[in-house]
């Protein structure tokens, strides 16, 4: 993050003008004092960062515009006002163009007035810098939240890979008018019935329409009755038609939740029980064979 300086540097040739500035300066700011564009440009590596240079025109060696042209390469925020007793036009727009100058100050100057271009220059410090760390906090909260985002795309492509090769299919549905809704299921449902995913969400009754005649009734009655409560699984079994016209055996084991809106939800997974079920059938014909029993 840039720090908000409220340092200002004040460079002239005249002694005589920098103790006149300091009387009138120091009391009020953060002032630093140079008398040539060397010792200003020495006092703006070291001081760093410097809010404000107003600075002489008419100096020996480097003059104004030379020397916020410099300080404009080194220290882009930094805003620059001129000293000057030049009414020359000329050199003003120079000025203008070469050292972005904030604000001209004519020698003799009004305090009041110098003052007030230097809590203007202050200000316009201010706004840039905080504008720029308001930017550098956005960029970096934007750039975690990529991350974030690449990292949730990372596990949930991982995810999608476990449930396509699980055997359960997990969904979740509403349920208003004792009527489960099916709002997702996962798209190894297609291995279970040959259905597609949307196939489910996209139509209402498709569940519904495709379970069991015998079963659908019981069913409804086991979802109505179940509690809304987290911590209490329940588990039905019934016949689902697959996509071949055949019908599979499914234990739905699901909870009965209440949203954060106050609507009730099921969540719950799919497993296909139909070899399971034929072995019951098959022990249970054993079992009630006369020629088996002892």
């Amino acid at each position: 993050m840039f720090e908000v300086s409220t340092k200002i540097l004040c460079v002239d040739d005249s002694p005589d003008i920098l103790a006149l500035l300091e009387g009138q300066l120091a009391g009020r700011y953060q002032v630093r004092f140079a008398a040539s564009g060397a010792e200003a440009l020495s006092l703006l590596a070291s001081e760093a960062p410097i809010a404000v240079v107003m600075t002489d025109f008419t100096m020996p060696g480097m003059d104004g515009i030379a020397l916020l042209k410099e300080i404009r390469a080194r220290s882009a925020d930094t805003v620059n006002l001129m000293l000057t007793a030049h009414a020359d036009v000329s050199v003003a727009v120079s000025a203008l163009h070469e050292g972005h100058i904030f604000r001209f100050v004519r020698k003799p100057w009004d305090v009041n007035l110098l003052c007030r271009y230097l809590d203007d220059a202050l200000e316009q410090y201010r706004v840039v810098v905080t504008e720029q760390n308001l930017s550098a906090a956005l960029e970096q909260s934007n750039r975690k939240l990529f991350e974030k985002v690449q990292q949730l795309e990372a596990a949930y492509r991982l995810l999608a890979r476990w449930v396509q090769f699980s055997p359960a299919v997990i969904y979740s549905a509403s349920f208003s008018d004792d009527e489960p809704r099916l709002s997702y299921i996962s798209p190894n449902i297609a291995n279970l019935t040959g259905h597609h995913s949307q196939t489910f969400t996209e139509q209402a009754d498709f569940w519904r329409t495709h379970v069991h005649p015998e079963d659908l009734q019981r069913v409804l009655d086991k979802m109505a009755g179940a509690e809304a409560d987290d911590a209490k699984v329940q588990t039905c079994e019934y016949r689902f038609r697959h996509r071949d016209g055949n019908y599979r055996w499914v234990r739905d084991t699901f909870r009965k939740v209440m949203g954060a809106d106050q609507a009730i939800q099921i969540i719950g997974a799919w497993t296909d029980i139909s070899d399971l079920v034929a072995l019951r059938e098959q022990i249970a014909g054993e079992n009630t064979d006369p020629f088996l029993k002892t």
